[in-house]
């Protein structure tokens, strides 16, 4: 396999590269980067890849994520569906409305409701993602392949919500509780597909070089993916871990 088709396969899941980098991939004769950064653009073009922060933003050789450009179709998010949850897939019913306290709780307005525990639920597991090989979050879905939805999550945000303000409010929630939010929002492509006449999203998360914290509470904290677990590693373990995952990961 060259390297034009290695960059094409990780790109699926994500994968990050720095310009020059990416310049060589592409042999790309070293030069002012205001000529290489633009031959690179087009390369990427070709086959079908974007890259995160785009080419004309951010520092030269700062990593960037690069992943593939087009939405997936419904079909093929039906059949990945069907797989059920592994190392490198998640569902979770909601992302804002809780689920078992509206149960407890049915004369209480949803938007009284406190979606904390069902919002760190699903930021842990990109967490997780983040710092292991990247994987993809359903939001919509039960743990029994059930299509639940958007609907309660849209009750959530008020008159007019909609996947837009959905979208929004995720992407908020990330940056402002992750380490380096606005880095880790380059990793993530977030879609909306219609799934049995109902709207799910699609989070695809690509992995990190860099390690990702994730706060809870007062405090920081790193998760990884462990087969269909998401687990926390306590600092004192955290050398270790990552040298594993480190010598594991495929050096492309």
């Amino acid at each position: 396999m060259d390297e034009k088709a290695k960059l094409i396969h990780t790109a699926y899941r994500g994968i990050e590269k720095s310009i020059p980098e990416l310049a060589e991939i592409f042999q790309i004769e070293d030069g002012h980067p205001f000529d290489v950064a633009p031959a690179v653009g087009k390369e990427l073009a070709l086959l079908g890849l974007i890259i995160s922060p785009p080419i004309n933003a951010g520092e030269f050789e700062q990593k960037r994520v690069v992943s593939v450009s087009d939405k997936v179709p419904d079909s093929y998010v039906r059949d990945e569906i069907l797989k059920g949850e592994g190392a490198h897939l998640e569902f979770k019913s909601t992302l804002l409305h809780d689920i078992k306290q509206s149960k407890s709780r049915p004369d209480t307005p949803i938007g009284q409701i406190s979606p904390e525990k069902v919002v760190h639920s699903c930021l842990k597991t990109v967490c997780g993602f983040l710092n292991a090989e990247g994987g993809v979050l359903y939001v919509g879905i039960e743990d029994n392949l059930n299509i639940f939805g958007l609907d309660k999550d849209f009750e959530f945000l008020g008159p007019g919500g909609d996947f837009d303000k959905w979208e929004l409010r995720f992407r908020s929630l990330v940056e402002g509780r992750f380490l380096d939010g606005k880095v880790v929002l380059h990793h993530l492509k977030i879609t909306s597909h219609t799934i049995d006449c109902k709207l799910v999203a699609r989070v695809e998360v690509a992995r990190r070089e860099k390690e990702s914290f994730l706060k809870d509470g007062k405090n920081y904290r790193f998760y990884i993916r462990t087969g269909n677990r998401t687990d926390h590693i306590s600092i004192e373990n955290l050398p270790s871990i990552v040298r594993r995952r480190d010598q594991n990961r495929p050096d492309f």
